[in-house]
């Protein structure tokens, strides 16, 4: 397997995703704003390495808030966490898009000013000279300077996905993740509902991985449509990644217990054991 590495970020995160054991949890706010601290707890203790929000100020200062003091809870359970969860942030790029491209350097302000690991740029239509626009300004202005592509197959062609990567490639060098997003955001737990993803990475990994030595570094992590059958369906497909993008909607299993979770130890270890063990 190629080494896997993204400048600047910890090494514990290249090294989840040189093992292929990243997990990024997508939060879609199908919970209660109480709610979310236990869950990002338990994400803690279940080896979660990021977490996903869309961006809204309010919701920035929630979770940043939660992942600290969350962060300080699970040491008490397990003192080998040194690190606090990644917060990725995401922007749709149709929003920035002609003459609304202006807006983009105030939100990357508020980025850098909160601080923000990495900034999830979800591309979901397809104008080249526009995204090559919006891309120069984010790295150029993006104090972080890790982004999260996010390319799916509900808005782009495998032709359009593949020239949107060489162009963050061409721009953001080895700086970024490639989200490949399925057709599918069902929670089913089947291969049929995980395939559409699994497909996708494939073509990413011949078209580009396998013969692009600048891109075969970039980790690569699989989303929609992932269940329980999506580390195990890639293995036999022969389709290398990096990392699983899970939805929210697969803490749902533990939101009847959620009081219970921050405030029962062993409910909070066996929730996290289940969780982790989910995905392997």
């Amino acid at each position: 397997m190629n080494k896997i590495k993204i400048n600047d970020l910890k090494e514990i995160y290249n090294t989840r995703l040189q093992e292929a054991s990243f997990y990024k949890i997508d939060f879609r706010l199908n919970y209660e704003k109480e709610e979310f601290y236990p869950l990002i707890l338990l994400a803690y203790l279940a080896d979660i390495s990021a977490i996903g929000i869309n961006f809204d100020i309010k919701l920035i200062n929630i979770f940043q808030e939660y992942i600290n003091n969350a962060y300080i809870k699970s040491r008490q359970f397990n003192n080998s966490i040194n690190e606090k969860i990644l917060l990725f942030v995401g922007l749709q790029s149709s929003e920035f898009a002609g003459k609304n491209m202006f807006k983009l350097m105030p939100i990357l302000e508020i980025l850098n000013e909160k601080d923000i690991d990495v900034l999830e740029f979800k591309v979901d239509n397809f104008s080249f000279d526009c995204i090559e626009k919006q891309l120069n300004i984010i790295n150029q202005n993006f104090h972080k300077k890790i982004i999260s592509l996010s390319v799916s197959r509900k808005k782009l062609s495998n032709a359009n996905i593949i020239e949107i990567i060489k162009l963050t490639s061409s721009i953001m060098k080895n700086k970024f993740f490639i989200e490949v997003d399925g057709i599918s955001n069902i929670v089913k737990n089947s291969f049929n509902n995980t395939l559409q993803a699994i497909s996708t990475a494939d073509i990413i990994n011949k078209e580009l991985r396998f013969k692009n030595p600048k891109i075969k570094r970039l980790p690569l992590l699989i989303s929609g449509g992932t269940n329980s059958f999506t580390k195990s369906l890639a293995i036999q497909c022969n389709v290398p990644f990096n990392g699983i993008t899970i939805n929210e909607k697969y803490l749902n299993n533990f939101k009847f217990n959620i009081k219970k979770i921050e405030q029962e130890k062993q409910i909070l270890l066996n929730a996290a054991s289940s969780l982790r063990n989910t995905f392997k």
